[in-house]
């Protein structure tokens, strides 16, 4: 981090159980800061808290996909000087769009654009009223360009991403320095949930590893407002800002196509 300093004595990290967010808070401990934990399982995030946090640890157990989720953490935050939120949870679908369940592109909407909306708004204002500090938002490589089946993780990743190119400038004056991270895909327990579904060896993208997502995004914070970690990742995405629009979309659709894997159709 270009000035920890500034970040104050508390970092909310969401998505905390496991993969990024974990590594988030894990490597956010071991510069020094304590950590609020925030995710639905309370057994994992306790795992995490006591036998990989060496600091003070605070453990939440919110789903965020809820406005009821979402107000408990502020609340539960209100009294810590919090200097920087992380905002890793996430979850994703793979597939056709016309066969998403409901449910799924609703979850998909609620975690990525509505409680990343309400969550970074209300702790930047406390973060102006402190005199600074730092937003990290996980976005992806997928919200970068139009992605055929996978339209709705995209478009929501894509809202994140732009969202936190846009703070990132209009903050600046009020000291807040946001990242916005679009990692490719990672080794986490989302990643393997993925490959149930497609086949990740038919994938262009390397599965990463999640701490070094962390390490890189951490280094990069106060010095750079948009980050795709890892050096193949960098490449595939500039090659491919190079690319017509059209084509990439093309090229990025018949990829995931060919990746997925046949599924039971359920019985009416």
């Amino acid at each position: 981090m270009k000035d920890a300093q500034k970040y104050g004595e508390w970092a909310v990290v969401t998505g905390a159980s496991s993969g990024i967010g974990r590594q988030f808070a894990i490597q956010l401990a071991e510069q020094g800061m304590k950590v609020v934990l925030v995710a639905r399982s309370a057994d994992a995030l306790t795992r995490t808290a006591t036998q990989d946090i060496r600091t003070e640890a605070k453990v939440i157990s919110a789903d965020l996909a809820t406005p009821e989720g979402r107000d408990l953490l502020l609340q539960e935050i209100a009294a810590l000087d919090v200097g920087l939120f992380v905002h890793s949870a996430g979850n994703a679908y793979v597939g056709p769009y016309l066969d998403a369940p409901d449910d799924m592109d609703e979850g998909l909407i609620a975690i990525h654009v509505s409680a990343t909306t309400q969550l970074t708004r209300a702790i930047s204002q406390r973060l102006v009223a402190r005199g600074g500090g730092g937003i990290i938002l996980i976005s992806s490589v997928f919200g970068m360009f139009p992605m055929p089946f996978s339209s709705v993780y995209g478009a929501a990743k894509a809202f994140m991403l732009n969202l936190g190119e846009a703070l990132a400038v209009e903050l600046r004056d009020q000291n807040i320095d946001v990242l916005s991270v679009a990692p490719g895909g990672t080794k986490t327990r989302m990643g393997d949930q993925l490959g149930e579904v497609i086949d990740l060896e038919k994938m262009a993208m390397p599965m990463g590893d999640p701490a070094v997502v962390a390490h890189e995004s951490l280094a990069a914070l106060g010095w750079r407002d948009t980050i795709v970690p890892a050096r193949r990742n960098r490449l595939m995405t500039r090659m491919a800002h190079l690319l017509p629009r059209n084509m990439v979309k093309k090229q990025f659709g018949k990829m995931l196509e060919s990746a997925l894997i046949p599924q039971p159709k359920s019985e009416t």
